[in-house]
């Protein structure tokens, strides 16, 4: 009797044992299949249109990089790309389909940079056999027309498009024993009406124009191993004043606005483009607060955040010595960090349909 009672019981808690592991195996394999994937949205999902992101593409911070869902609150992007025959311009619509709008494989003038959208006309710097620069602008509409709106344009270390009064602000350099030094002016489209911002005479570059256009920021002086560079900022094109001294020896590579209130710039140590030590930071106009915001691989350049401030696009990967040079065009929505990796491209145009 005590024989049998004792094997009944062994029986009761072998069975027992069974029922726990079978249900431990159900919640299991239910969470796998239903909880998301790190990052907020399962990465076995793609959207139409969209390329999957691979191991190589993904970033850990400051989320893991997914590929995140394309809305109709994403603009559509200008970007530029080389190919066999020449430089494009191409228009990335939400829905992820491409266009080419322009090519100047059968021109003399090349396309370099595109600066903003005017009037649905992607207002531009081209360059002849010379290297005489011009301000252009390029019809949207795909037929590919332009139109020189100043034959002599004579900008260097790039230029802004301040959309609301169709001006353009770009740094000179005179390089005369009495005037040596860099100026940064704005005039309207045709070259007229010229005014001086600020000058230095260790350099001036990568002015930009906040989404509203109501204040430009640049970059003022030349990091050595005594002194640092400065970002300025100049309301209304007038009256610059020094927002940020940046330390010894790091150089400022790449500057534009999130907001009306914050700045994204990114900054690498001197010396050391060819390395890839870049950092993208956000520093707040006010506090001058910063802080880091992405770890991108290679060297992040040619950045544009949309109007809403809901996006930022850039270039990124391996660049040569001379910071230039084609690399992956990354879409990062910066609610979430979010990123999606698409093909090579030489730079980023403008965003569009904002």
């Amino acid at each position: 009797m005590s024989s049998n009672h004792a094997g009944s019981n062994l029986f009761g808690g072998v069975l027992v044992l069974l029922l726990v592991g079978g249900l431990a195996y159900v919640v299991t394999q239910t969470n796998r299949n239903t909880l998301p994937a790190q990052g907020g949205s399962d990465s076995s999902i793609v959207p139409e249109g969209l390329p999957a992101t691979t191991d190589a593409d993904t970033t850990p911070t400051p989320t893991q990089a997914t590929t995140p869902t394309v809305s109709s609150q994403m603009p559509s992007l200008l970007y530029l790309k080389s190919v066999a025959t020449g430089a494009q311009l191409i228009k990335r619509d939400n829905a992820a389909k491409e266009t080419v709008l322009f090519t100047d494989s059968d021109s003399k003038l090349k396309l370099s940079t595109v600066l903003g959208i005017v009037d649905d006309k992607a207002v531009s710097i081209l360059s002849d056999d010379d290297e005489q620069s011009q301000l252009a602008e390029i019809l949207l509409d795909g037929t590919g027309k332009t139109n020189i709106l100043n034959a002599n344009f004579g900008g260097i270390a790039g230029a802004a498009l301040r959309e609301t009064t169709k001006k353009v602000a770009f740094t000179v350099f005179d390089n005369s024993e009495r005037n040596f030094g860099f100026t940064l002016t704005q005039e309207q489209f045709d070259g007229s009406g010229r005014t001086t911002i600020d000058q230095d005479t260790q350099g001036i570059s990568l002015p930009i124009w906040s989404q509203s256009g109501t204040t430009l920021a640049y970059v003022k002086g030349q990091s050595t191993p005594d002194a640092g560079q400065e970002i300025r900022n100049a309301s209304d094109g007038s009256n610059p004043k020094t927002v940020y001294k940046l330390a010894k020896n790091t150089v400022v590579t790449d500057l534009v606005w999130l907001n009306d209130q914050a700045l994204i710039y990114v900054v690498e140590p001197l010396g050391d483009a060819t390395q890839n030590k870049a950092k993208t930071m956000i520093l707040h106009i006010d506090s001058g607060e910063q802080k880091d915001l992405f770890d991108l691989p290679g060297k992040e350049r040619s950045l544009a955040v949309s109007k809403d401030g809901g996006w930022l696009a850039a270039i990124t990967g391996d660049v040569d010595q001379s910071g230039a040079g084609s690399g992956k065009l990354m879409l990062i929505e910066l609610s979430s960090g979010k990123q999606t990796v698409l093909g090579s491209a030489d730079s980023v145009g403008s965003w569009i349909n904002q």
